[in-house]
């Protein structure tokens, strides 16, 4: 996932032929090793369609490469049946008796529990504020994050795939704030949040696991 994003946003913003045709081959590996394949062609959307609506254009190596992604769609294990495999497995026992399958609740994602679930609020709360301190909205980067946040919502296992799809507009939104305040204090606010995770991580592991997660 993370791969095919830097991929989408290089051809996207300079298109050529070389990076079209990794795109393309990443997809399609992506699709013979895990079932978050569907996600390419939702990726490289919201990437593209805002550069199109502003450009009022799109050359024919962007439909070519848009085709080949779609074709992708088609080369996992499942073939043309793909969607029926997908609409099944969401709906089958692991949705009701696996846990990571499950919605996602608020004890879920109730950032007091845990560094991480405080980890993903502090990408939200960076997105936001960027874009209030910049008086900008960054379309390409909240699509992205609208869809994952949809898939986090949908079940915990997706939090990965969240965090790494709302990781651009986290991005745009850290280096906003960083302009808007003075170098120096935006390290220390980095450097000190940083370490705050780091050792909230680290003691919840050691409650949890014994020290060092019982290596």
């Amino acid at each position: 996932l993370a791969a095919f994003l830097l991929l989408a946003y290089r051809f996207v913003h300079r298109p050529n032929r070389p990076t079209g045709v990794l795109l393309v081959f990443v997809a399609v590996l992506w699709a013979q090793v895990h079932g978050s394949f569907i996600l390419a062609p939702l990726c490289f959307g919201a990437i593209l369609l805002p550069e199109v609506l502003r450009r009022r254009a799109c050359d024919r190596l962007t439909l070519f490469v848009g085709l080949g992604l779609a074709v992708s769609l088609l080369t996992s294990a499942q073939g043309t049946e793909f969607l029926v495999y997908l609409l099944e497995h969401t709906q089958t026992d692991a949705t009701a008796h696996i846990a990571e399958w499950q919605a996602t609740t608020w004890a879920d994602i109730n950032p007091l529990k845990s560094a991480y679930n405080a980890s993903f609020f502090g990408l939200c709360l960076t997105s936001l504020l960027g874009m209030v301190v910049a008086r900008r909205i960054w379309w390409p980067e909240l699509l992205l994050a609208c869809i994952g946040l949809h898939l986090a919502s949908d079940a915990v296992r997706f939090f990965g795939a969240c965090a790494l799809l709302m990781a651009p507009l986290s991005v745009r939104g850290g280096s906003a704030l960083a302009r808007h305040l003075s170098h120096k204090n935006a390290h220390i606010a980095s450097a000190f949040f940083a370490t705050f995770l780091v050792g909230w991580s680290a003691y919840g592991t050691a409650e949890q696991l014994g020290p060092l997660g019982s290596v």
